[in-house]
């Protein structure tokens, strides 16, 4: 089985009810796998809880799974303990996990492909936050799934490459003395609220 879970407050619950719920709630993705989802746990504090459970959108979720509310393991600013708290949670039940940020779009299909190569059990999901869209992007993904539009993959990947945030990501390469490293290095720097793991 597979285990869902969110670490989100404040600001990014607008974003979490914008984007992340619509986006989990497509067609391919949570209703398509409910017999291989355990649970979706939210970790939030008593505030952004509130405003959640009010969302219609929450109401879709709770009606197609599971969902359990944790407050924040360490307040408000501080993720790995929410990380580290899930990752026992989900290890003891002997299931999978996938980290699902609140400012994540995923594309019609995926918690589906994701479940059903962890259902095979030989498949762990380790997934990386893509990079920051502008915000016009950002409004455009919005608008999106405001309108009940389905977004895939593709248009994810397409949205992105033409309003990627430069400020966030960079990529720099870096020459070495040539006696300690005989090659260039790459190196990403990537500014996401949550740890990629």
């Amino acid at each position: 089985m597979l285990d869902l879970f969110t670490v989100v407050w404040g600001k990014m619950v607008d974003s979490f009810l914008e984007v992340t719920l619509p986006s989990l709630l497509q067609g391919g993705n949570i209703p398509a796998c409910r017999g291989l989802l355990d649970t979706y746990t939210i970790y939030t504090n008593p505030l952004s809880r509130g405003q959640i459970e009010a969302s219609p959108h929450y109401h879709a979720l709770s009606s197609l799974i599971a969902v359990g509310w944790e407050d924040l393991q360490k307040g408000v600013g501080e993720v790995n303990s929410n990380v580290l708290a899930q990752l026992k949670k989900s290890a003891e039940r002997g299931n999978y996990l996938l980290v699902v940020s609140p400012d994540w779009a995923i594309g019609d299909g995926s918690v589906r492909n994701l479940a059903a190569l962890c259902a095979k059990g030989d498949h762990n999901p380790i997934l990386y936050g893509f990079p920051r869209l502008t915000e016009l992007g950002w409004r455009f993904l919005t608008e999106a799934f405001r309108t009940g539009e389905r977004v895939t993959n593709r248009q994810l990947v397409t949205l992105a490459m033409k309003h990627l945030d430069q400020a966030t990501y960079r990529l720099e390469v870096a020459v070495f003395d040539e006696r300690i490293v005989h090659n260039n290095a790459l190196f990403v720097y990537h500014n996401v609220p949550t740890p990629c793991l």
